[in-house]
């Protein structure tokens, strides 16, 4: 016999376990339908100068950040954004050693985030790029995020490299004619000649005050040099035959860039010594007429000219020389972009991806690009004349440093030629040597475990 206690206590532990049930029921609903990303958000993302309409009152960058987002989750109403300030790369391999990732994040094209890539790190874009996204944005744009046969990387933005010319000094020197016009292309004779006539030694006692360019090849100065050298068409990777590094294009181009810092030569001597941010300090204190740089440095000028460092000159961006006449100028194309990292749940996937394509969609960036470098073909040229150079020169560009075929992840590309830009700036007559131990180096280290590597030698 069940009395009417032990019924209540029977029914009231029913309706617990109905309640708990059905709690748990709306709880796993709701995780179902509601998403949240993390997002590692920089401080220019909003920038009022660059992100907003330049005829309305601008909004501070934090309440930007916040409007775009709530937009986006108007757009997409199971997703919430947690934003997050990118705390930088070293918290970057941090979180990613220890599981704890941010969803979306910026990155540029590095050797490091396409390792990420390699390591199984990263979502691959490739299924979500609509295809008028495929159509629009520049192939090369694309490839700077590619690892093998997919990419990895939503472009932001672009810029190509470009010859930063002090302008007023040539007119002054009376050689402004020999200066190509907008993106045309010119010879390294030409640009010889230009730097000839800048390298100025007021009193004669044979150390110039001013030196026609400078060369950098000490830090992070891989893709400056390069940049020279594959315009003389010197190659590091072939599709066909791997790696082609060492070549009679090399050494040609190097002998080029060696002259150029020789006692009586037309950049200062101890290239080793200088860092690229010291080149371009020299550039605008007026101590050197020529620069490979990008176009982030006009901006950098004027800011010097507005705070009373420097004096104001005119400035024009030209293509790299190349060899002759016969081949156009290539450039190195420097990608930022946003990423989104590995994720378990297809739901959480769509949704990142959907966010990362949202901020770098051309709704989201008409002000940005109109002022600076859009990675898509539709969009316009800026009004600036030296960006609408150097934007016209991103059809012409590239990331020569991409295999074509992953390398061992714990081989640093970058770090390795900035290595070998470095001892050859700084010992004499070393450059078969450099390129040989370069080579080695690169067999026995960057294909270690690739098996599918073109052109590999008995």
């Amino acid at each position: 016999m069940i009395s009417v206690q032990s019924t209540y206590r029977l029914d009231l532990r029913g309706i617990l376990l109905v309640l708990i049930l059905f709690a748990g029921g709306c709880s796993e609903d709701r995780a179902e339908s509601e998403i949240e990303l993390i997002f590692w958000s920089r401080p220019w993302w909003g920038d009022p100068m660059q992100y907003q309409d330049p005829d309305a009152d601008p909004l501070p960058v934090i309440d930007w950040q916040r409007a775009r987002i709530a937009e986006f989750e108007r757009m997409h109403p199971n997703v919430r954004i947690r934003r997050e300030i990118d705390p930088g790369g070293d918290k970057l391999r941090l979180a990613f050693a220890s599981g704890t990732a941010p969803d979306v994040f910026f990155t540029g094209v590095s050797g490091e985030v396409l390792r990420y890539a390699e390591l199984g790190f990263l979502e691959p874009i490739d299924e979500f790029l609509r295809p008028e996204d495929e159509a629009d944005i520049w192939k090369s744009a694309l490839d700077g995020g590619r690892v093998g046969d997919q990419r990895f990387l939503w472009p932001l933005y672009n810029h190509a490299l470009v010859i930063l010319v002090n302008e007023s000094l040539c007119e002054e020197q009376g050689v402004t004619h020999l200066l190509p016009e907008g993106d045309d292309d010119w010879d390294v004779e030409t640009f010889l000649e230009v730097a000839r006539a800048l390298t100025i030694d007021e009193n004669g006692d044979g150390r110039p005050e001013t030196y026609g360019v400078g060369i950098p090849a000490n830090g992070d100065i891989f893709y400056i040099l390069t940049t020279y050298l594959v315009n003389f068409d010197a190659h590091i990777f072939d599709s066909q035959n791997g790696f082609v590094f060492h070549s009679a294009e090399t050494r040609e181009a190097l002998d080029f860039l060696l002259g150029m810092v020789q006692p009586g030569g037309v950049a200062p001597p101890g290239a080793s010594g200088y860092r690229f941010t010291d080149i371009r300090d020299l550039f605008f204190a007026q101590k050197i007429g020529m620069m490979l740089g990008n176009a982030g440095l006009i901006d950098y000028g004027e800011l010097q000219v507005r705070t009373g460092r420097i004096k104001p000159f005119k400035m024009r961006m030209t293509a790299i020389p190349t060899k002759d006449l016969s081949t156009s100028s290539i450039s190195f194309l420097s990608v930022g972009s946003v990423a989104v990292a590995r994720q378990k749940d297809p739901a959480t996937r769509e949704a990142a991806m959907e966010f990362a394509r949202w901020i770098t969609s051309p709704e989201l960036n008409r002000w940005f690009w109109s002022k600076w470098a859009s990675p898509r073909k539709s969009a316009p040229l800026p009004e600036d004349p030296n960006l609408r150079t150097m934007m016209k020169l991103v059809a012409r560009s590239e990331n020569f440093m991409l295999p074509p075929v992953a390398l061992h992840p714990r081989y640093d590309l970058s770090r390795q030629l900035d290595i070998f830009y470095q001892r050859i700036f700084s010992e004499d007559d070393v450059v078969e040597e450099a390129l040989t131990d370069f080579e080695k180096k690169f067999y026995r280290d960057g294909l270690r475990g690739v098996n599918n590597w073109p052109g590999r030698p008995d």
